[in-house]
């Protein structure tokens, strides 16, 4: 009973200090020990990046609400909710800066709402099922910075574009929308309209042909007789979804010299010989890229030999990765500080080890739990710049990889290496587009 009361006499400060570690379940845990931590654990502080999902909200109480304006709570997902409902969450929740709809009956009036909504600065809609003029209201959201449509069914294009290219300090953008490509110059015209924007994400159509050389020539960049670019930068971030060759050209990123991030998740992973790459053609041009990453296509060999020195963070998942593949990947990109490895796995190989040797200066290392072996995991522990280790299909409840073998890890590091056991959970405010 005395370590209880010593307990409480602790500084809230300290207390807070030790939750923001916690994770969502366990916060939820300690908050129903007592009234005491209770209150602290629905601090606004501990909250800040946590994202709720609203359905049902007949089934809310009004302790349910109180709770969350406690919390202040800046993200929410909506799902299967009715328009009325969305006066209650607007007049409870004003303060929301990330809103996500998903397979609602929406229609003009929600925007309507919404734009109360004064921090408002990210909207997403996704998985709509049916249509009912939202277009014609998006003009009431002028504030948007980053906004994504993905499976709107039933939509106008043209309605949607059009009223798209009006909001101007969108800084961010994901179009995966229609069954075909958008016409050159209308897509041309839309990003134009659109002078903030930096990261771009399309759903691309690879059914549908190989388009223009200069498709993404949006930033109006034209290259000399002495290999300089002039213009707008323009883009920094492209996302392309479901992408598969030959849809763009191998010269179609030499519009977006300036590129810092890149992510292409391909549809299928590639094996057949002698299939071209042009994601091999787009790293050699892309000269400031820092971000990667590659889901599925090619193997990691056909693309190793050209990774920009300039490389900080890559994420590799879904390919194969031969052997060797990383000692050449490694030997282009030797100060790469954060990676994702996660391929498709044959003949049961392991980079684990190439990974240890080459990446010295890894900070954080994201890994299948399969791919982890007694002898890798102690080979990364000799990695003396990594800091944080997810294992990834793993959770505390059930983990493959043995709790004594992690302490072992922790004693070997004197517990300088975080152990996160993520499982696959997927961010609920995330798009899903490239599942489908």
């Amino acid at each position: 009973m005395n370590h209880a009361m010593n307990a409480f006499r602790l500084p809230e400060e300290i207390w807070m200090n030790v939750f923001k570690y916690l994770p969502k379940s366990d916060k939820m845990n300690v908050r129903s020990c007592c009234r005491h931590f209770k209150r602290l654990v629905d601090h606004r502080c501990l909250w800040k990046d946590e994202t709720v999902v609203l359905r049902r909200l007949k089934s809310y109480n009004s302790n349910f609400w109180k709770t969350l304006r406690k919390r202040m709570l800046t993200s929410v997902v909506v799902i299967n909710i009715h328009e009325k409902d969305w006066k209650h969450i607007v007049t409870n929740l004003p303060w929301l800066r990330s809103v996500t709809i998903d397979s609602s009956n929406v229609d003009s009036d929600v925007l309507t709402n919404l734009s109360r909504l004064k921090e408002l600065k990210r909207l997403v809609i996704r998985t709509l099922p049916r249509y009912s003029g939202l277009a014609k209201k998006m003009a009431l959201l002028p504030q948007l910075e980053h906004l994504s449509l993905c499976r709107v069914h039933n939509a106008v294009r043209s309605e949607i574009l059009s009223a798209v290219s009006q909001l101007c300090n969108l800084t961010s953008l994901h179009y995966h929308e229609g069954h075909s490509p958008i016409p050159k110059q209308t897509f041309h015209d839309l990003l134009n309209g659109l002078p903030k924007l930096r990261h771009l994400s399309l759903r691309m159509w690879p059914n549908h042909g190989s388009l223009p050389d200069d498709y993404l020539n949006i930033s109006r960049v034209v290259l000399d007789s002495s290999g300089l670019h002039h213009g707008n930068k323009g883009l920094t971030s492209l996302e392309l979804l479901n992408y598969m060759d030959p849809m763009l050209s191998p010269v179609a990123l030499d519009h977006l010299p300036f590129l810092q991030n890149l992510t292409v998740k391909y549809i299928r992973r590639v094996t057949e010989a002698g299939n071209k790459c042009h994601l091999r053609a787009w790293l050699k041009s892309l000269s400031h890229l820092t971000e990667l990453t590659v889901n599925y296509g090619h193997p990691l060999s056909v693309y190793a030999d050209v990774l920009p020195r300039k490389l900080k963070n890559m994420s590799l998942s879904g390919m194969m990765v031969e052997s060797g593949a990383m000692v050449l990947a490694g030997s282009k990109v030797p100060d790469l500080l954060h990676l994702c490895y996660d391929p498709f796995v044959f003949n049961g190989h392991s980079c684990l080890e190439e990974i240890s040797r080459f990446f010295t200066q890894l900070q954080s290392l994201k890994v299948r739990y399969y791919s982890v072996s007694e002898r890798d995991l102690m080979g990364l522990g000799r990695m003396q710049q990594l800091r944080r280790l997810v294992i990834l299909g793993a959770r505390p409840d059930n983990c493959p990889i043995s709790s004594e073998l992690l302490a072992e890890l922790q004693m070997q590091t004197e517990h300088r290496i975080q152990v996160v056991l993520a499982g696959d959970a997927r961010e609920p405010a995330a798009c899903s587009c490239d599942q489908y």
